[in-house]
């Protein structure tokens, strides 16, 4: 669990200090808080990141969604409280993709997840005086675009490392578990979204295209879905593998982009990492903390290395070098 004071460890090749000082360096976490003490604890930590600025500030956060349990109705109140903590961890942007708790989990309690994105979620986190962009003067010059229609849809740019985040999220990425309204409408919309992520993701990597290296954030563990199902399409649209045309578009972006690409998601655990992600020699996955085992990654890109390495913040669980294979 977390706790005020931060325990930072390298769960990667040591590097000396000279090396990291001239390091790109990000903080990434979700799937928190789930209930009153989580929330506390991340409330302690926020004190302590931002206590330690003066020597090691951190430019900005990605929260990669889930800001609360699936099984909390999804009220105004909550998730507005929820945001003021996420967005105030740190003295600097942090950027935001939803998770499947934050609406379409929300007809688990009788909302329609549709009314929750469209009239509560996004407002609350993609209005202009909320965007990070508009929040922090620093920002403005990190060539922060968001595609229309879709505005939790982002790509910025931050020295030498393009980011970009796309809505991507679990509960079969919205088509499954739908109890509430018109099931139809909400494929439809599910169907759209599809097409705009990946549409958005080239965007990211042409983008990018000078970088030396990119970073990617989603929401859901991609590698949890049965590979036995058949792909989602016109005529498929339910009890389909929601992922598997992204995840094919990204290991071709990937492979042709050469360079060093970074997927993180959160969603489930194991906390690890996956080098080699879709046999592209280039693409790391982070399965980042959280979910119901709390804690924050500070993800560095050493320009010598051309690698991210990843250090815990906080307790939460426990860090695994190398993702466990299906079924393990």
């Amino acid at each position: 669990m977390l706790k005020a004071a931060i325990k930072t460890t390298l769960f990667s090749a040591v590097l000396s200090a000279s090396a990291f000082a001239a390091d790109t360096s990000f903080l990434v976490f979700g799937d928190m808080p789930y209930n009153k003490e989580q929330f506390q604890q991340m409330q302690a930590l926020s004190v302590e990141l931002k206590a330690r600025d003066t020597a090691h500030k951190l430019p900005f956060g990605i929260f990669y969604g889930d800001t609360k349990a699936g099984g909390e109705r999804c009220t105004r109140e909550r998730l507005t409280e929820n945001r003021d903590l996420i967005l105030g961890m740190i003295n600097a942007p942090v950027f935001f993709t939803p998770g499947d708790n934050d609406w379409t989990d929300c007809d688990r309690g009788g909302d329609d997840e549709l009314h929750i994105l469209d009239n509560v979620l996004r407002p609350l986190y993609f209005s202009g005086d909320m965007l990070p962009e508009n929040r922090f003067e620093e920002a403005a010059a990190w060539q922060v675009n968001r595609q229309p229609r879709f505005p939790e849809n982002v790509r910025w740019r931050y020295h030498d490392i393009q980011f970009g985040a796309l809505h991507i999220l679990a509960t079969g990425n919205g088509r499954e578990e739908i109890s509430v309204g018109d099931v139809a409408e909400k494929l439809d919309r599910v169907d759209a979204r599809d097409a705009a992520n990946l549409e958005w993701l080239a965007d990211i990597f042409i983008a990018g295209g000078d970088a030396k290296a990119l970073v990617l954030a989603i929401h859901t563990d991609p590698t949890k879905t049965d590979d036995s199902l058949p792909s989602c399409n016109a005529d498929i649209r339910q009890n389909c593998h929601p992922y598997r045309d992204f995840l094919a578009a990204l290991k071709g972006h990937a492979q042709n982009y050469g360079k060093p690409v970074l997927l993180v998601h959160g969603d489930t655990n194991p906390y690890c990492v996956q080098e080699g992600y879709l046999g592209a020699q280039n693409l790391t996955r982070l399965n980042a903390s959280g979910d119901y085992h709390p804690g924050m990654t500070e993800v560095r890109f050493a320009a010598q290395a051309g690698a991210f390495r990843f250090h815990h913040l906080g307790e939460g669980d426990s860090f695994k070098e190398t993702c466990p294979l299906k079924g393990e």
